[in-house]
């Protein structure tokens, strides 16, 4: 009976091992006022999940009958096709701004990505670095749990 277990085991351990080297999952963005999932199929999938503030809404969009939905829910990205340890020729939506630029995410490590849009070519754009939730949500509790220094 442990014979059989034993294959299941280590099929079971390859398949995490082929996850933590994923991007799928929930992220956050350098000012810590959203939560972005990220879905992997053929290409992947950015939405924003949720923003500290659930009254912001989509105000600065090009088209003017969505500046009254909320940014929760939206699509950020999608289009981005696998290259090694990137994902390239997709678009990011900047609710910011309301412009969509080309993008190309680069994964950092397994709890940081670097997102960056562009007009063009990437040397004319912005990056920024997002932190998985996992990580961003165990520092958060770490600095709640700390006295306050006064």
């Amino acid at each position: 009976m442990r014979l059989i277990w034993l294959p299941l085991f280590i099929f079971g351990s390859m398949a995490n091992i082929a996850k933590a080297g994923s991007i799928e999952g929930l992220w956050v963005p350098p000012a810590g006022d959203a939560i972005i999932s990220i879905v992997e199929e053929d290409t992947l999938r950015i939405s924003l999940r949720r923003t500290l503030d659930p009254t912001l809404l989509d105000t600065k969009n090009p088209d003017k009958r969505l500046r009254s939905r909320p940014l929760s829910g939206i699509l950020l990205g999608q289009g981005f096709k696998s290259e090694g340890s990137s994902w390239v020729d997709g678009h990011l939506y900047d609710p910011g701004s309301g412009k969509t630029y080309r993008g190309r995410i680069t994964q950092i490590d397994e709890n940081h990505i670097e997102l960056r849009g562009y007009v063009g070519t990437p040397v004319f754009g912005r990056s920024e670095v997002w932190t998985r939730f996992e990580l961003f949500r165990s520092r958060m509790m770490k600095m709640l749990s700390q006295e306050p220094d006064h």
